[in-house]
């Protein structure tokens, strides 16, 4: 699993390697008149990966915490 750190990273450093300033949350960076039909593409990717990681990392803290409880039971 990807971590939210590595995905930071990785967008921070398309953003510098396509000269994106500001960059913005990638979903407020689709709004961006002059990207790229190239860029606009590996945003929206980059928004599902996002969105995937992000949910899976809920419900492994929810995962986590029951377990937990059931362990102090």
């Amino acid at each position: 699993m990807v971590s939210i750190d590595t995905l930071v990273k990785i967008y921070k450093n398309f953003g510098e390697r396509q000269h994106l300033s500001p960059l913005l949350s990638a979903d407020e960076m689709l709004f961006e008149p002059n990207l790229t039909k190239k860029q606009t593409t590996w945003i929206e990717r980059f928004i599902v990966v996002w969105d995937y990681t992000t949910n899976l990392d809920v419900q492994m803290n929810k995962l986590s915490r029951i377990i937990a409880n059931q362990r102090k039971e």
